[in-house]
């Protein structure tokens, strides 16, 4: 019986073994199933990733069964494709340990959780194969054991190396940007695969970088700075694909010599100064010296600059380099001048109660005659008031009259025209239209064009009308525009206009338009931002590159052979009116090409064409008699408070994308702002007179970049 027993016991151990062996075989056929079979980063030729980083690995040891980790690598993996991710990017290590199993680094609780029977959870081949199953690459950062990154060259960590064998991926380590560099930009690069840009803190240097290499990839961020930088993210796609789409952008067709030669002053130049800072070119490869003093180059392209202390009389200076010399002579005299006679420039005094007529496209209507910035109100060309006073004095040298106008401010002669036997204007009641953008147009019909003052609130728009009267019905609530309300001016000097708005639909700008049969008042509503990957949709922006055809505006430190500012100007908006259009932007131009406008022509464009923004272009300059080698910087100008904060926007990306100096954002009365259509603002991006300063405006990578910056400052202008 005992041997029966026995012999019958055998069978069944031998199947129980046979069991276990059949489990083993199908827990190691399992895993291998979650192997993928190939790298499928190399599949994706330009990948574009998102980093799972320690936030990631770190969530899911939080989680308290197999399934919840499973649940938590599609979401991820769904986090990255709507960020617009096609593959993804992981160290393989949490804050407590391996997110894998391994001898060398302790597991992670994600690591060890029970997925079945006699099998512990990979949540490593749980994210590889759904990537696979969803044609996303996945990668390995090369970091040491406490998570830091590797260079490239470095010995990968067993672990690691291990890792990225088993489950067949590359393996990406980190060049990080030159901190000293603002164009630069972190690289990461792997044997077999693409290189891969980053910089977390600016997508227009990021997409500037990746039109350098168009075979590159980018790493959009990290898992953790999800949803906030969703938005940052979406930026740095649209400007990124739409260089895809748009092809080649040709900015410049000059480019900056590195011959040697004197580009500042001209050959026999007489100077006044006690100081001049010569300005040239050279072969940045080779030591430069002027009358044997070694000069110091601060940029990478040759330009140079050097304060000089010239002596009574000719002054010859020679510039040597690699056996080359070249020489300029100066005469330095001291100043002669002397004022001339004052003389009349033709205006004459008003009658009282005449009108004047505004001959130019802007003209400023002053608290002083004498101080031109004491702005009033701008009066614009056609616009007429009563004379009460004519005042004469001398400006410029010259004797002319300034016109006192009933509210006691000042129109100077210059600026007007005296017209005799005219009427007042007057006007029967006010329409009111909303247009499809949501815009809300006043029309007065009448006849006149009366010169107005505006006050504007955050909830109203109160606009005053010279030497006019109305009279009529008045339309009650239109769109945006909650009510209407006119009243007499003091003192018989006209009347008033008051629009009332709601704090949460506020005016965006405004202006007033002299027509044939009366005024329309124009009354713009808030843009609105759009889709992610279009933010600027529906929103149209004015560029007016500065200069232009017979006016070259400012010489570069290179001289009239290298880009001049037109240039420069035109070729900053080019690059921004790609970056805007590829945000969904409309965008306008005052000129094209090397195109002649005034700029009263100028003005008339942005009157017409009222957009939602509009931007100035320009670059700096200053007097070539101090050492402009440490100076520069980005500056803007605005007149309406509208424009302030476009201002601000616009020089603070600027300076982050180029390390420029911030020279801040200043009111002021130039030509081009004077209109409250919109947000107005003139850009100084940078001084063509400072060397360094001006190869960085001239080099086409720092072009996009800045491009980036203003479109960026744009969308961060946007309301809400």
């Amino acid at each position: 019986m005992k041997t029966r027993s026995r012999r019958a016991a055998i069978p069944a151990v031998l199947a129980c073994f046979l069991c276990l062996a059949a489990l083993v075989a199908l827990t190691v056929l399992g895993a291998s199933l979650l192997r993928p079979a190939a790298r499928h980063a190399l599949t994706l030729t330009r990948p574009t990733a998102l980093v799972l980083d320690a936030a990631w690995a770190d969530s899911l040891n939080a989680l308290p069964d197999a399934a919840a980790v499973r649940e938590a690598v599609t979401a991820a993996l769904d986090d990255a494709s709507a960020a617009g991710a096609d593959t993804v990017l992981f160290t393989g290590l949490s804050g407590q340990g391996a997110i894998f199993r391994s001898k060398e680094v302790a597991a992670a609780p994600a690591a060890a959780l029970p997925d079945g029977f006699l099998r512990k959870l990979d949540p490593v081949a749980e994210l590889v194969k759904q990537a696979a199953d969803r044609g996303m690459g996945a990668g390995l950062l090369a970091t040491d054991e406490t998570g830091a990154a590797l260079a490239p060259g470095s010995e990968l960590p067993g672990w690691a190396a291990g890792l990225a064998e088993t489950y067949d991926m590359l393996v990406y380590f980190l060049t990080p940007a030159d901190p000293a560099d603002p164009g630069a930009v972190d690289t990461y690069t792997a044997a077999g695969g693409a290189p891969l840009l980053r910089r977390d803190d600016s997508s227009a240097v990021l997409a500037a970088a990746r039109r350098q290499q168009p075979g590159a990839g980018l790493v959009l961020g990290s898992w953790g700075q999800l949803p906030e930088e969703a938005g940052r993210m979406a930026v740095t796609l649209a400007f990124c694909n739409g260089d895809e789409a748009a092809g080649a952008v040709t900015l410049l067709d000059k480019s900056v010599p590195t011959q040697l030669a004197f580009s500042y002053p001209d050959p026999d130049a007489v100077v006044y100064t006690d100081t001049v800072f010569l300005m040239g070119t050279s072969d940045p490869a080779q030591t430069l010296t002027v009358n044997g003093r070694e000069v110091t180059r601060y940029g990478a392209e040759g330009v140079w600059g050097l304060l000089v202390e010239p002596e009574m009389g000719e002054n010859t200076y020679t510039a040597s380099q690699g056996g080359q010399e070249v020489s300029l002579t100066i005469t330095r005299r001291s100043t002669t001048w002397s004022s001339a006679k004052t003389t009349s420039d033709g205006s004459r005094a008003a009658k009282k109660g005449e009108y004047l007529r505004i001959t130019e496209a802007l003209a400023s209507v002053l608290e002083d005659k004498a101080v031109s910035g004491s702005i009033q109100t701008t009066a614009y060309a056609g616009g007429m008031a009563r004379v009460a006073d004519s005042v004469r004095f001398v400006r410029s040298n010259k004797y002319t009259y300034a016109y006192q106008l009933d509210t006691g401010d000042y129109v100077l002669a210059k600026d007007c025209e005296l017209v005799a036997d005219a009427e007042p204007a007057a006007f029967t009641g006010i329409t009111a239209a909303q247009e499809q953008d949501g815009d809300v147009v006043l029309t007065l019909p009448g006849a006149g064009a009366p010169i107005w003052y505006a006050e504007q609130t955050d909830t109203s728009l109160t606009l005053r009308f010279l030497s006019a009267t109305l009279e009529g019905q008045m339309p009650g609530e239109c769109g945006f525009a909650r009510g209407l309300a006119v009243a007499d001016w003091e003192e018989g000097q006209g009347f008033s206009l008051t629009v009332n708005f709601d704090a949460a639909e506020p005016l965006w700008g405004y202006t007033v338009d002299y027509t044939a049969d009366g005024i329309r008042v124009y009354l713009q509503h808030a843009p609105k931002r759009g889709e992610a990957d279009a933010p600027l949709a529906g929103v149209t922006v004015l560029l007016d590159p500065g200069h232009g055809g017979e006016d070259n505006g400012a010489m570069g430190a290179a001289g009239m052979d290298a880009p001049v500012e037109k240039d420069l100007n035109l070729a900053l908006a080019r690059a921004a009116a790609v970056r805007l259009e590829q945000l969904g932007a409309t965008v306008l131009f005052t000129r094209q090409d090397d195109a002649t406008l005034s700029l009263g022509e100028r003005v008339e464009i942005l009157r017409q064409q009222k957009p939602d923004f509009f931007v100035a272009v320009h670059h700096n300059s200053a007097a070539l008699t101090s050492d402009l080698n440490q100076g520069g910087g980005t500056e803007a100008y605005y007149f309406f408070d509208s424009g302030k904060t476009l201002a601000e926007n616009l020089t603070a990306y600027l300076t982050g994308v180029t390390g420029r100096a911030l020279r801040g954002s200043f009111q002021d009365y130039y030509y081009v702002t004077r209109s409250a259509v919109c947000p107005a603002v003139l850009l100084e991006a940078g001084f063509m007179t400072v060397p360094a300063e001006y190869e960085s405006c001239a080099d086409e990578t720092t072009l996009w970049a800045e491009a980036g910056a203003i479109a960026q400052a744009v969308l961060a202008t946007m309301p809400g």
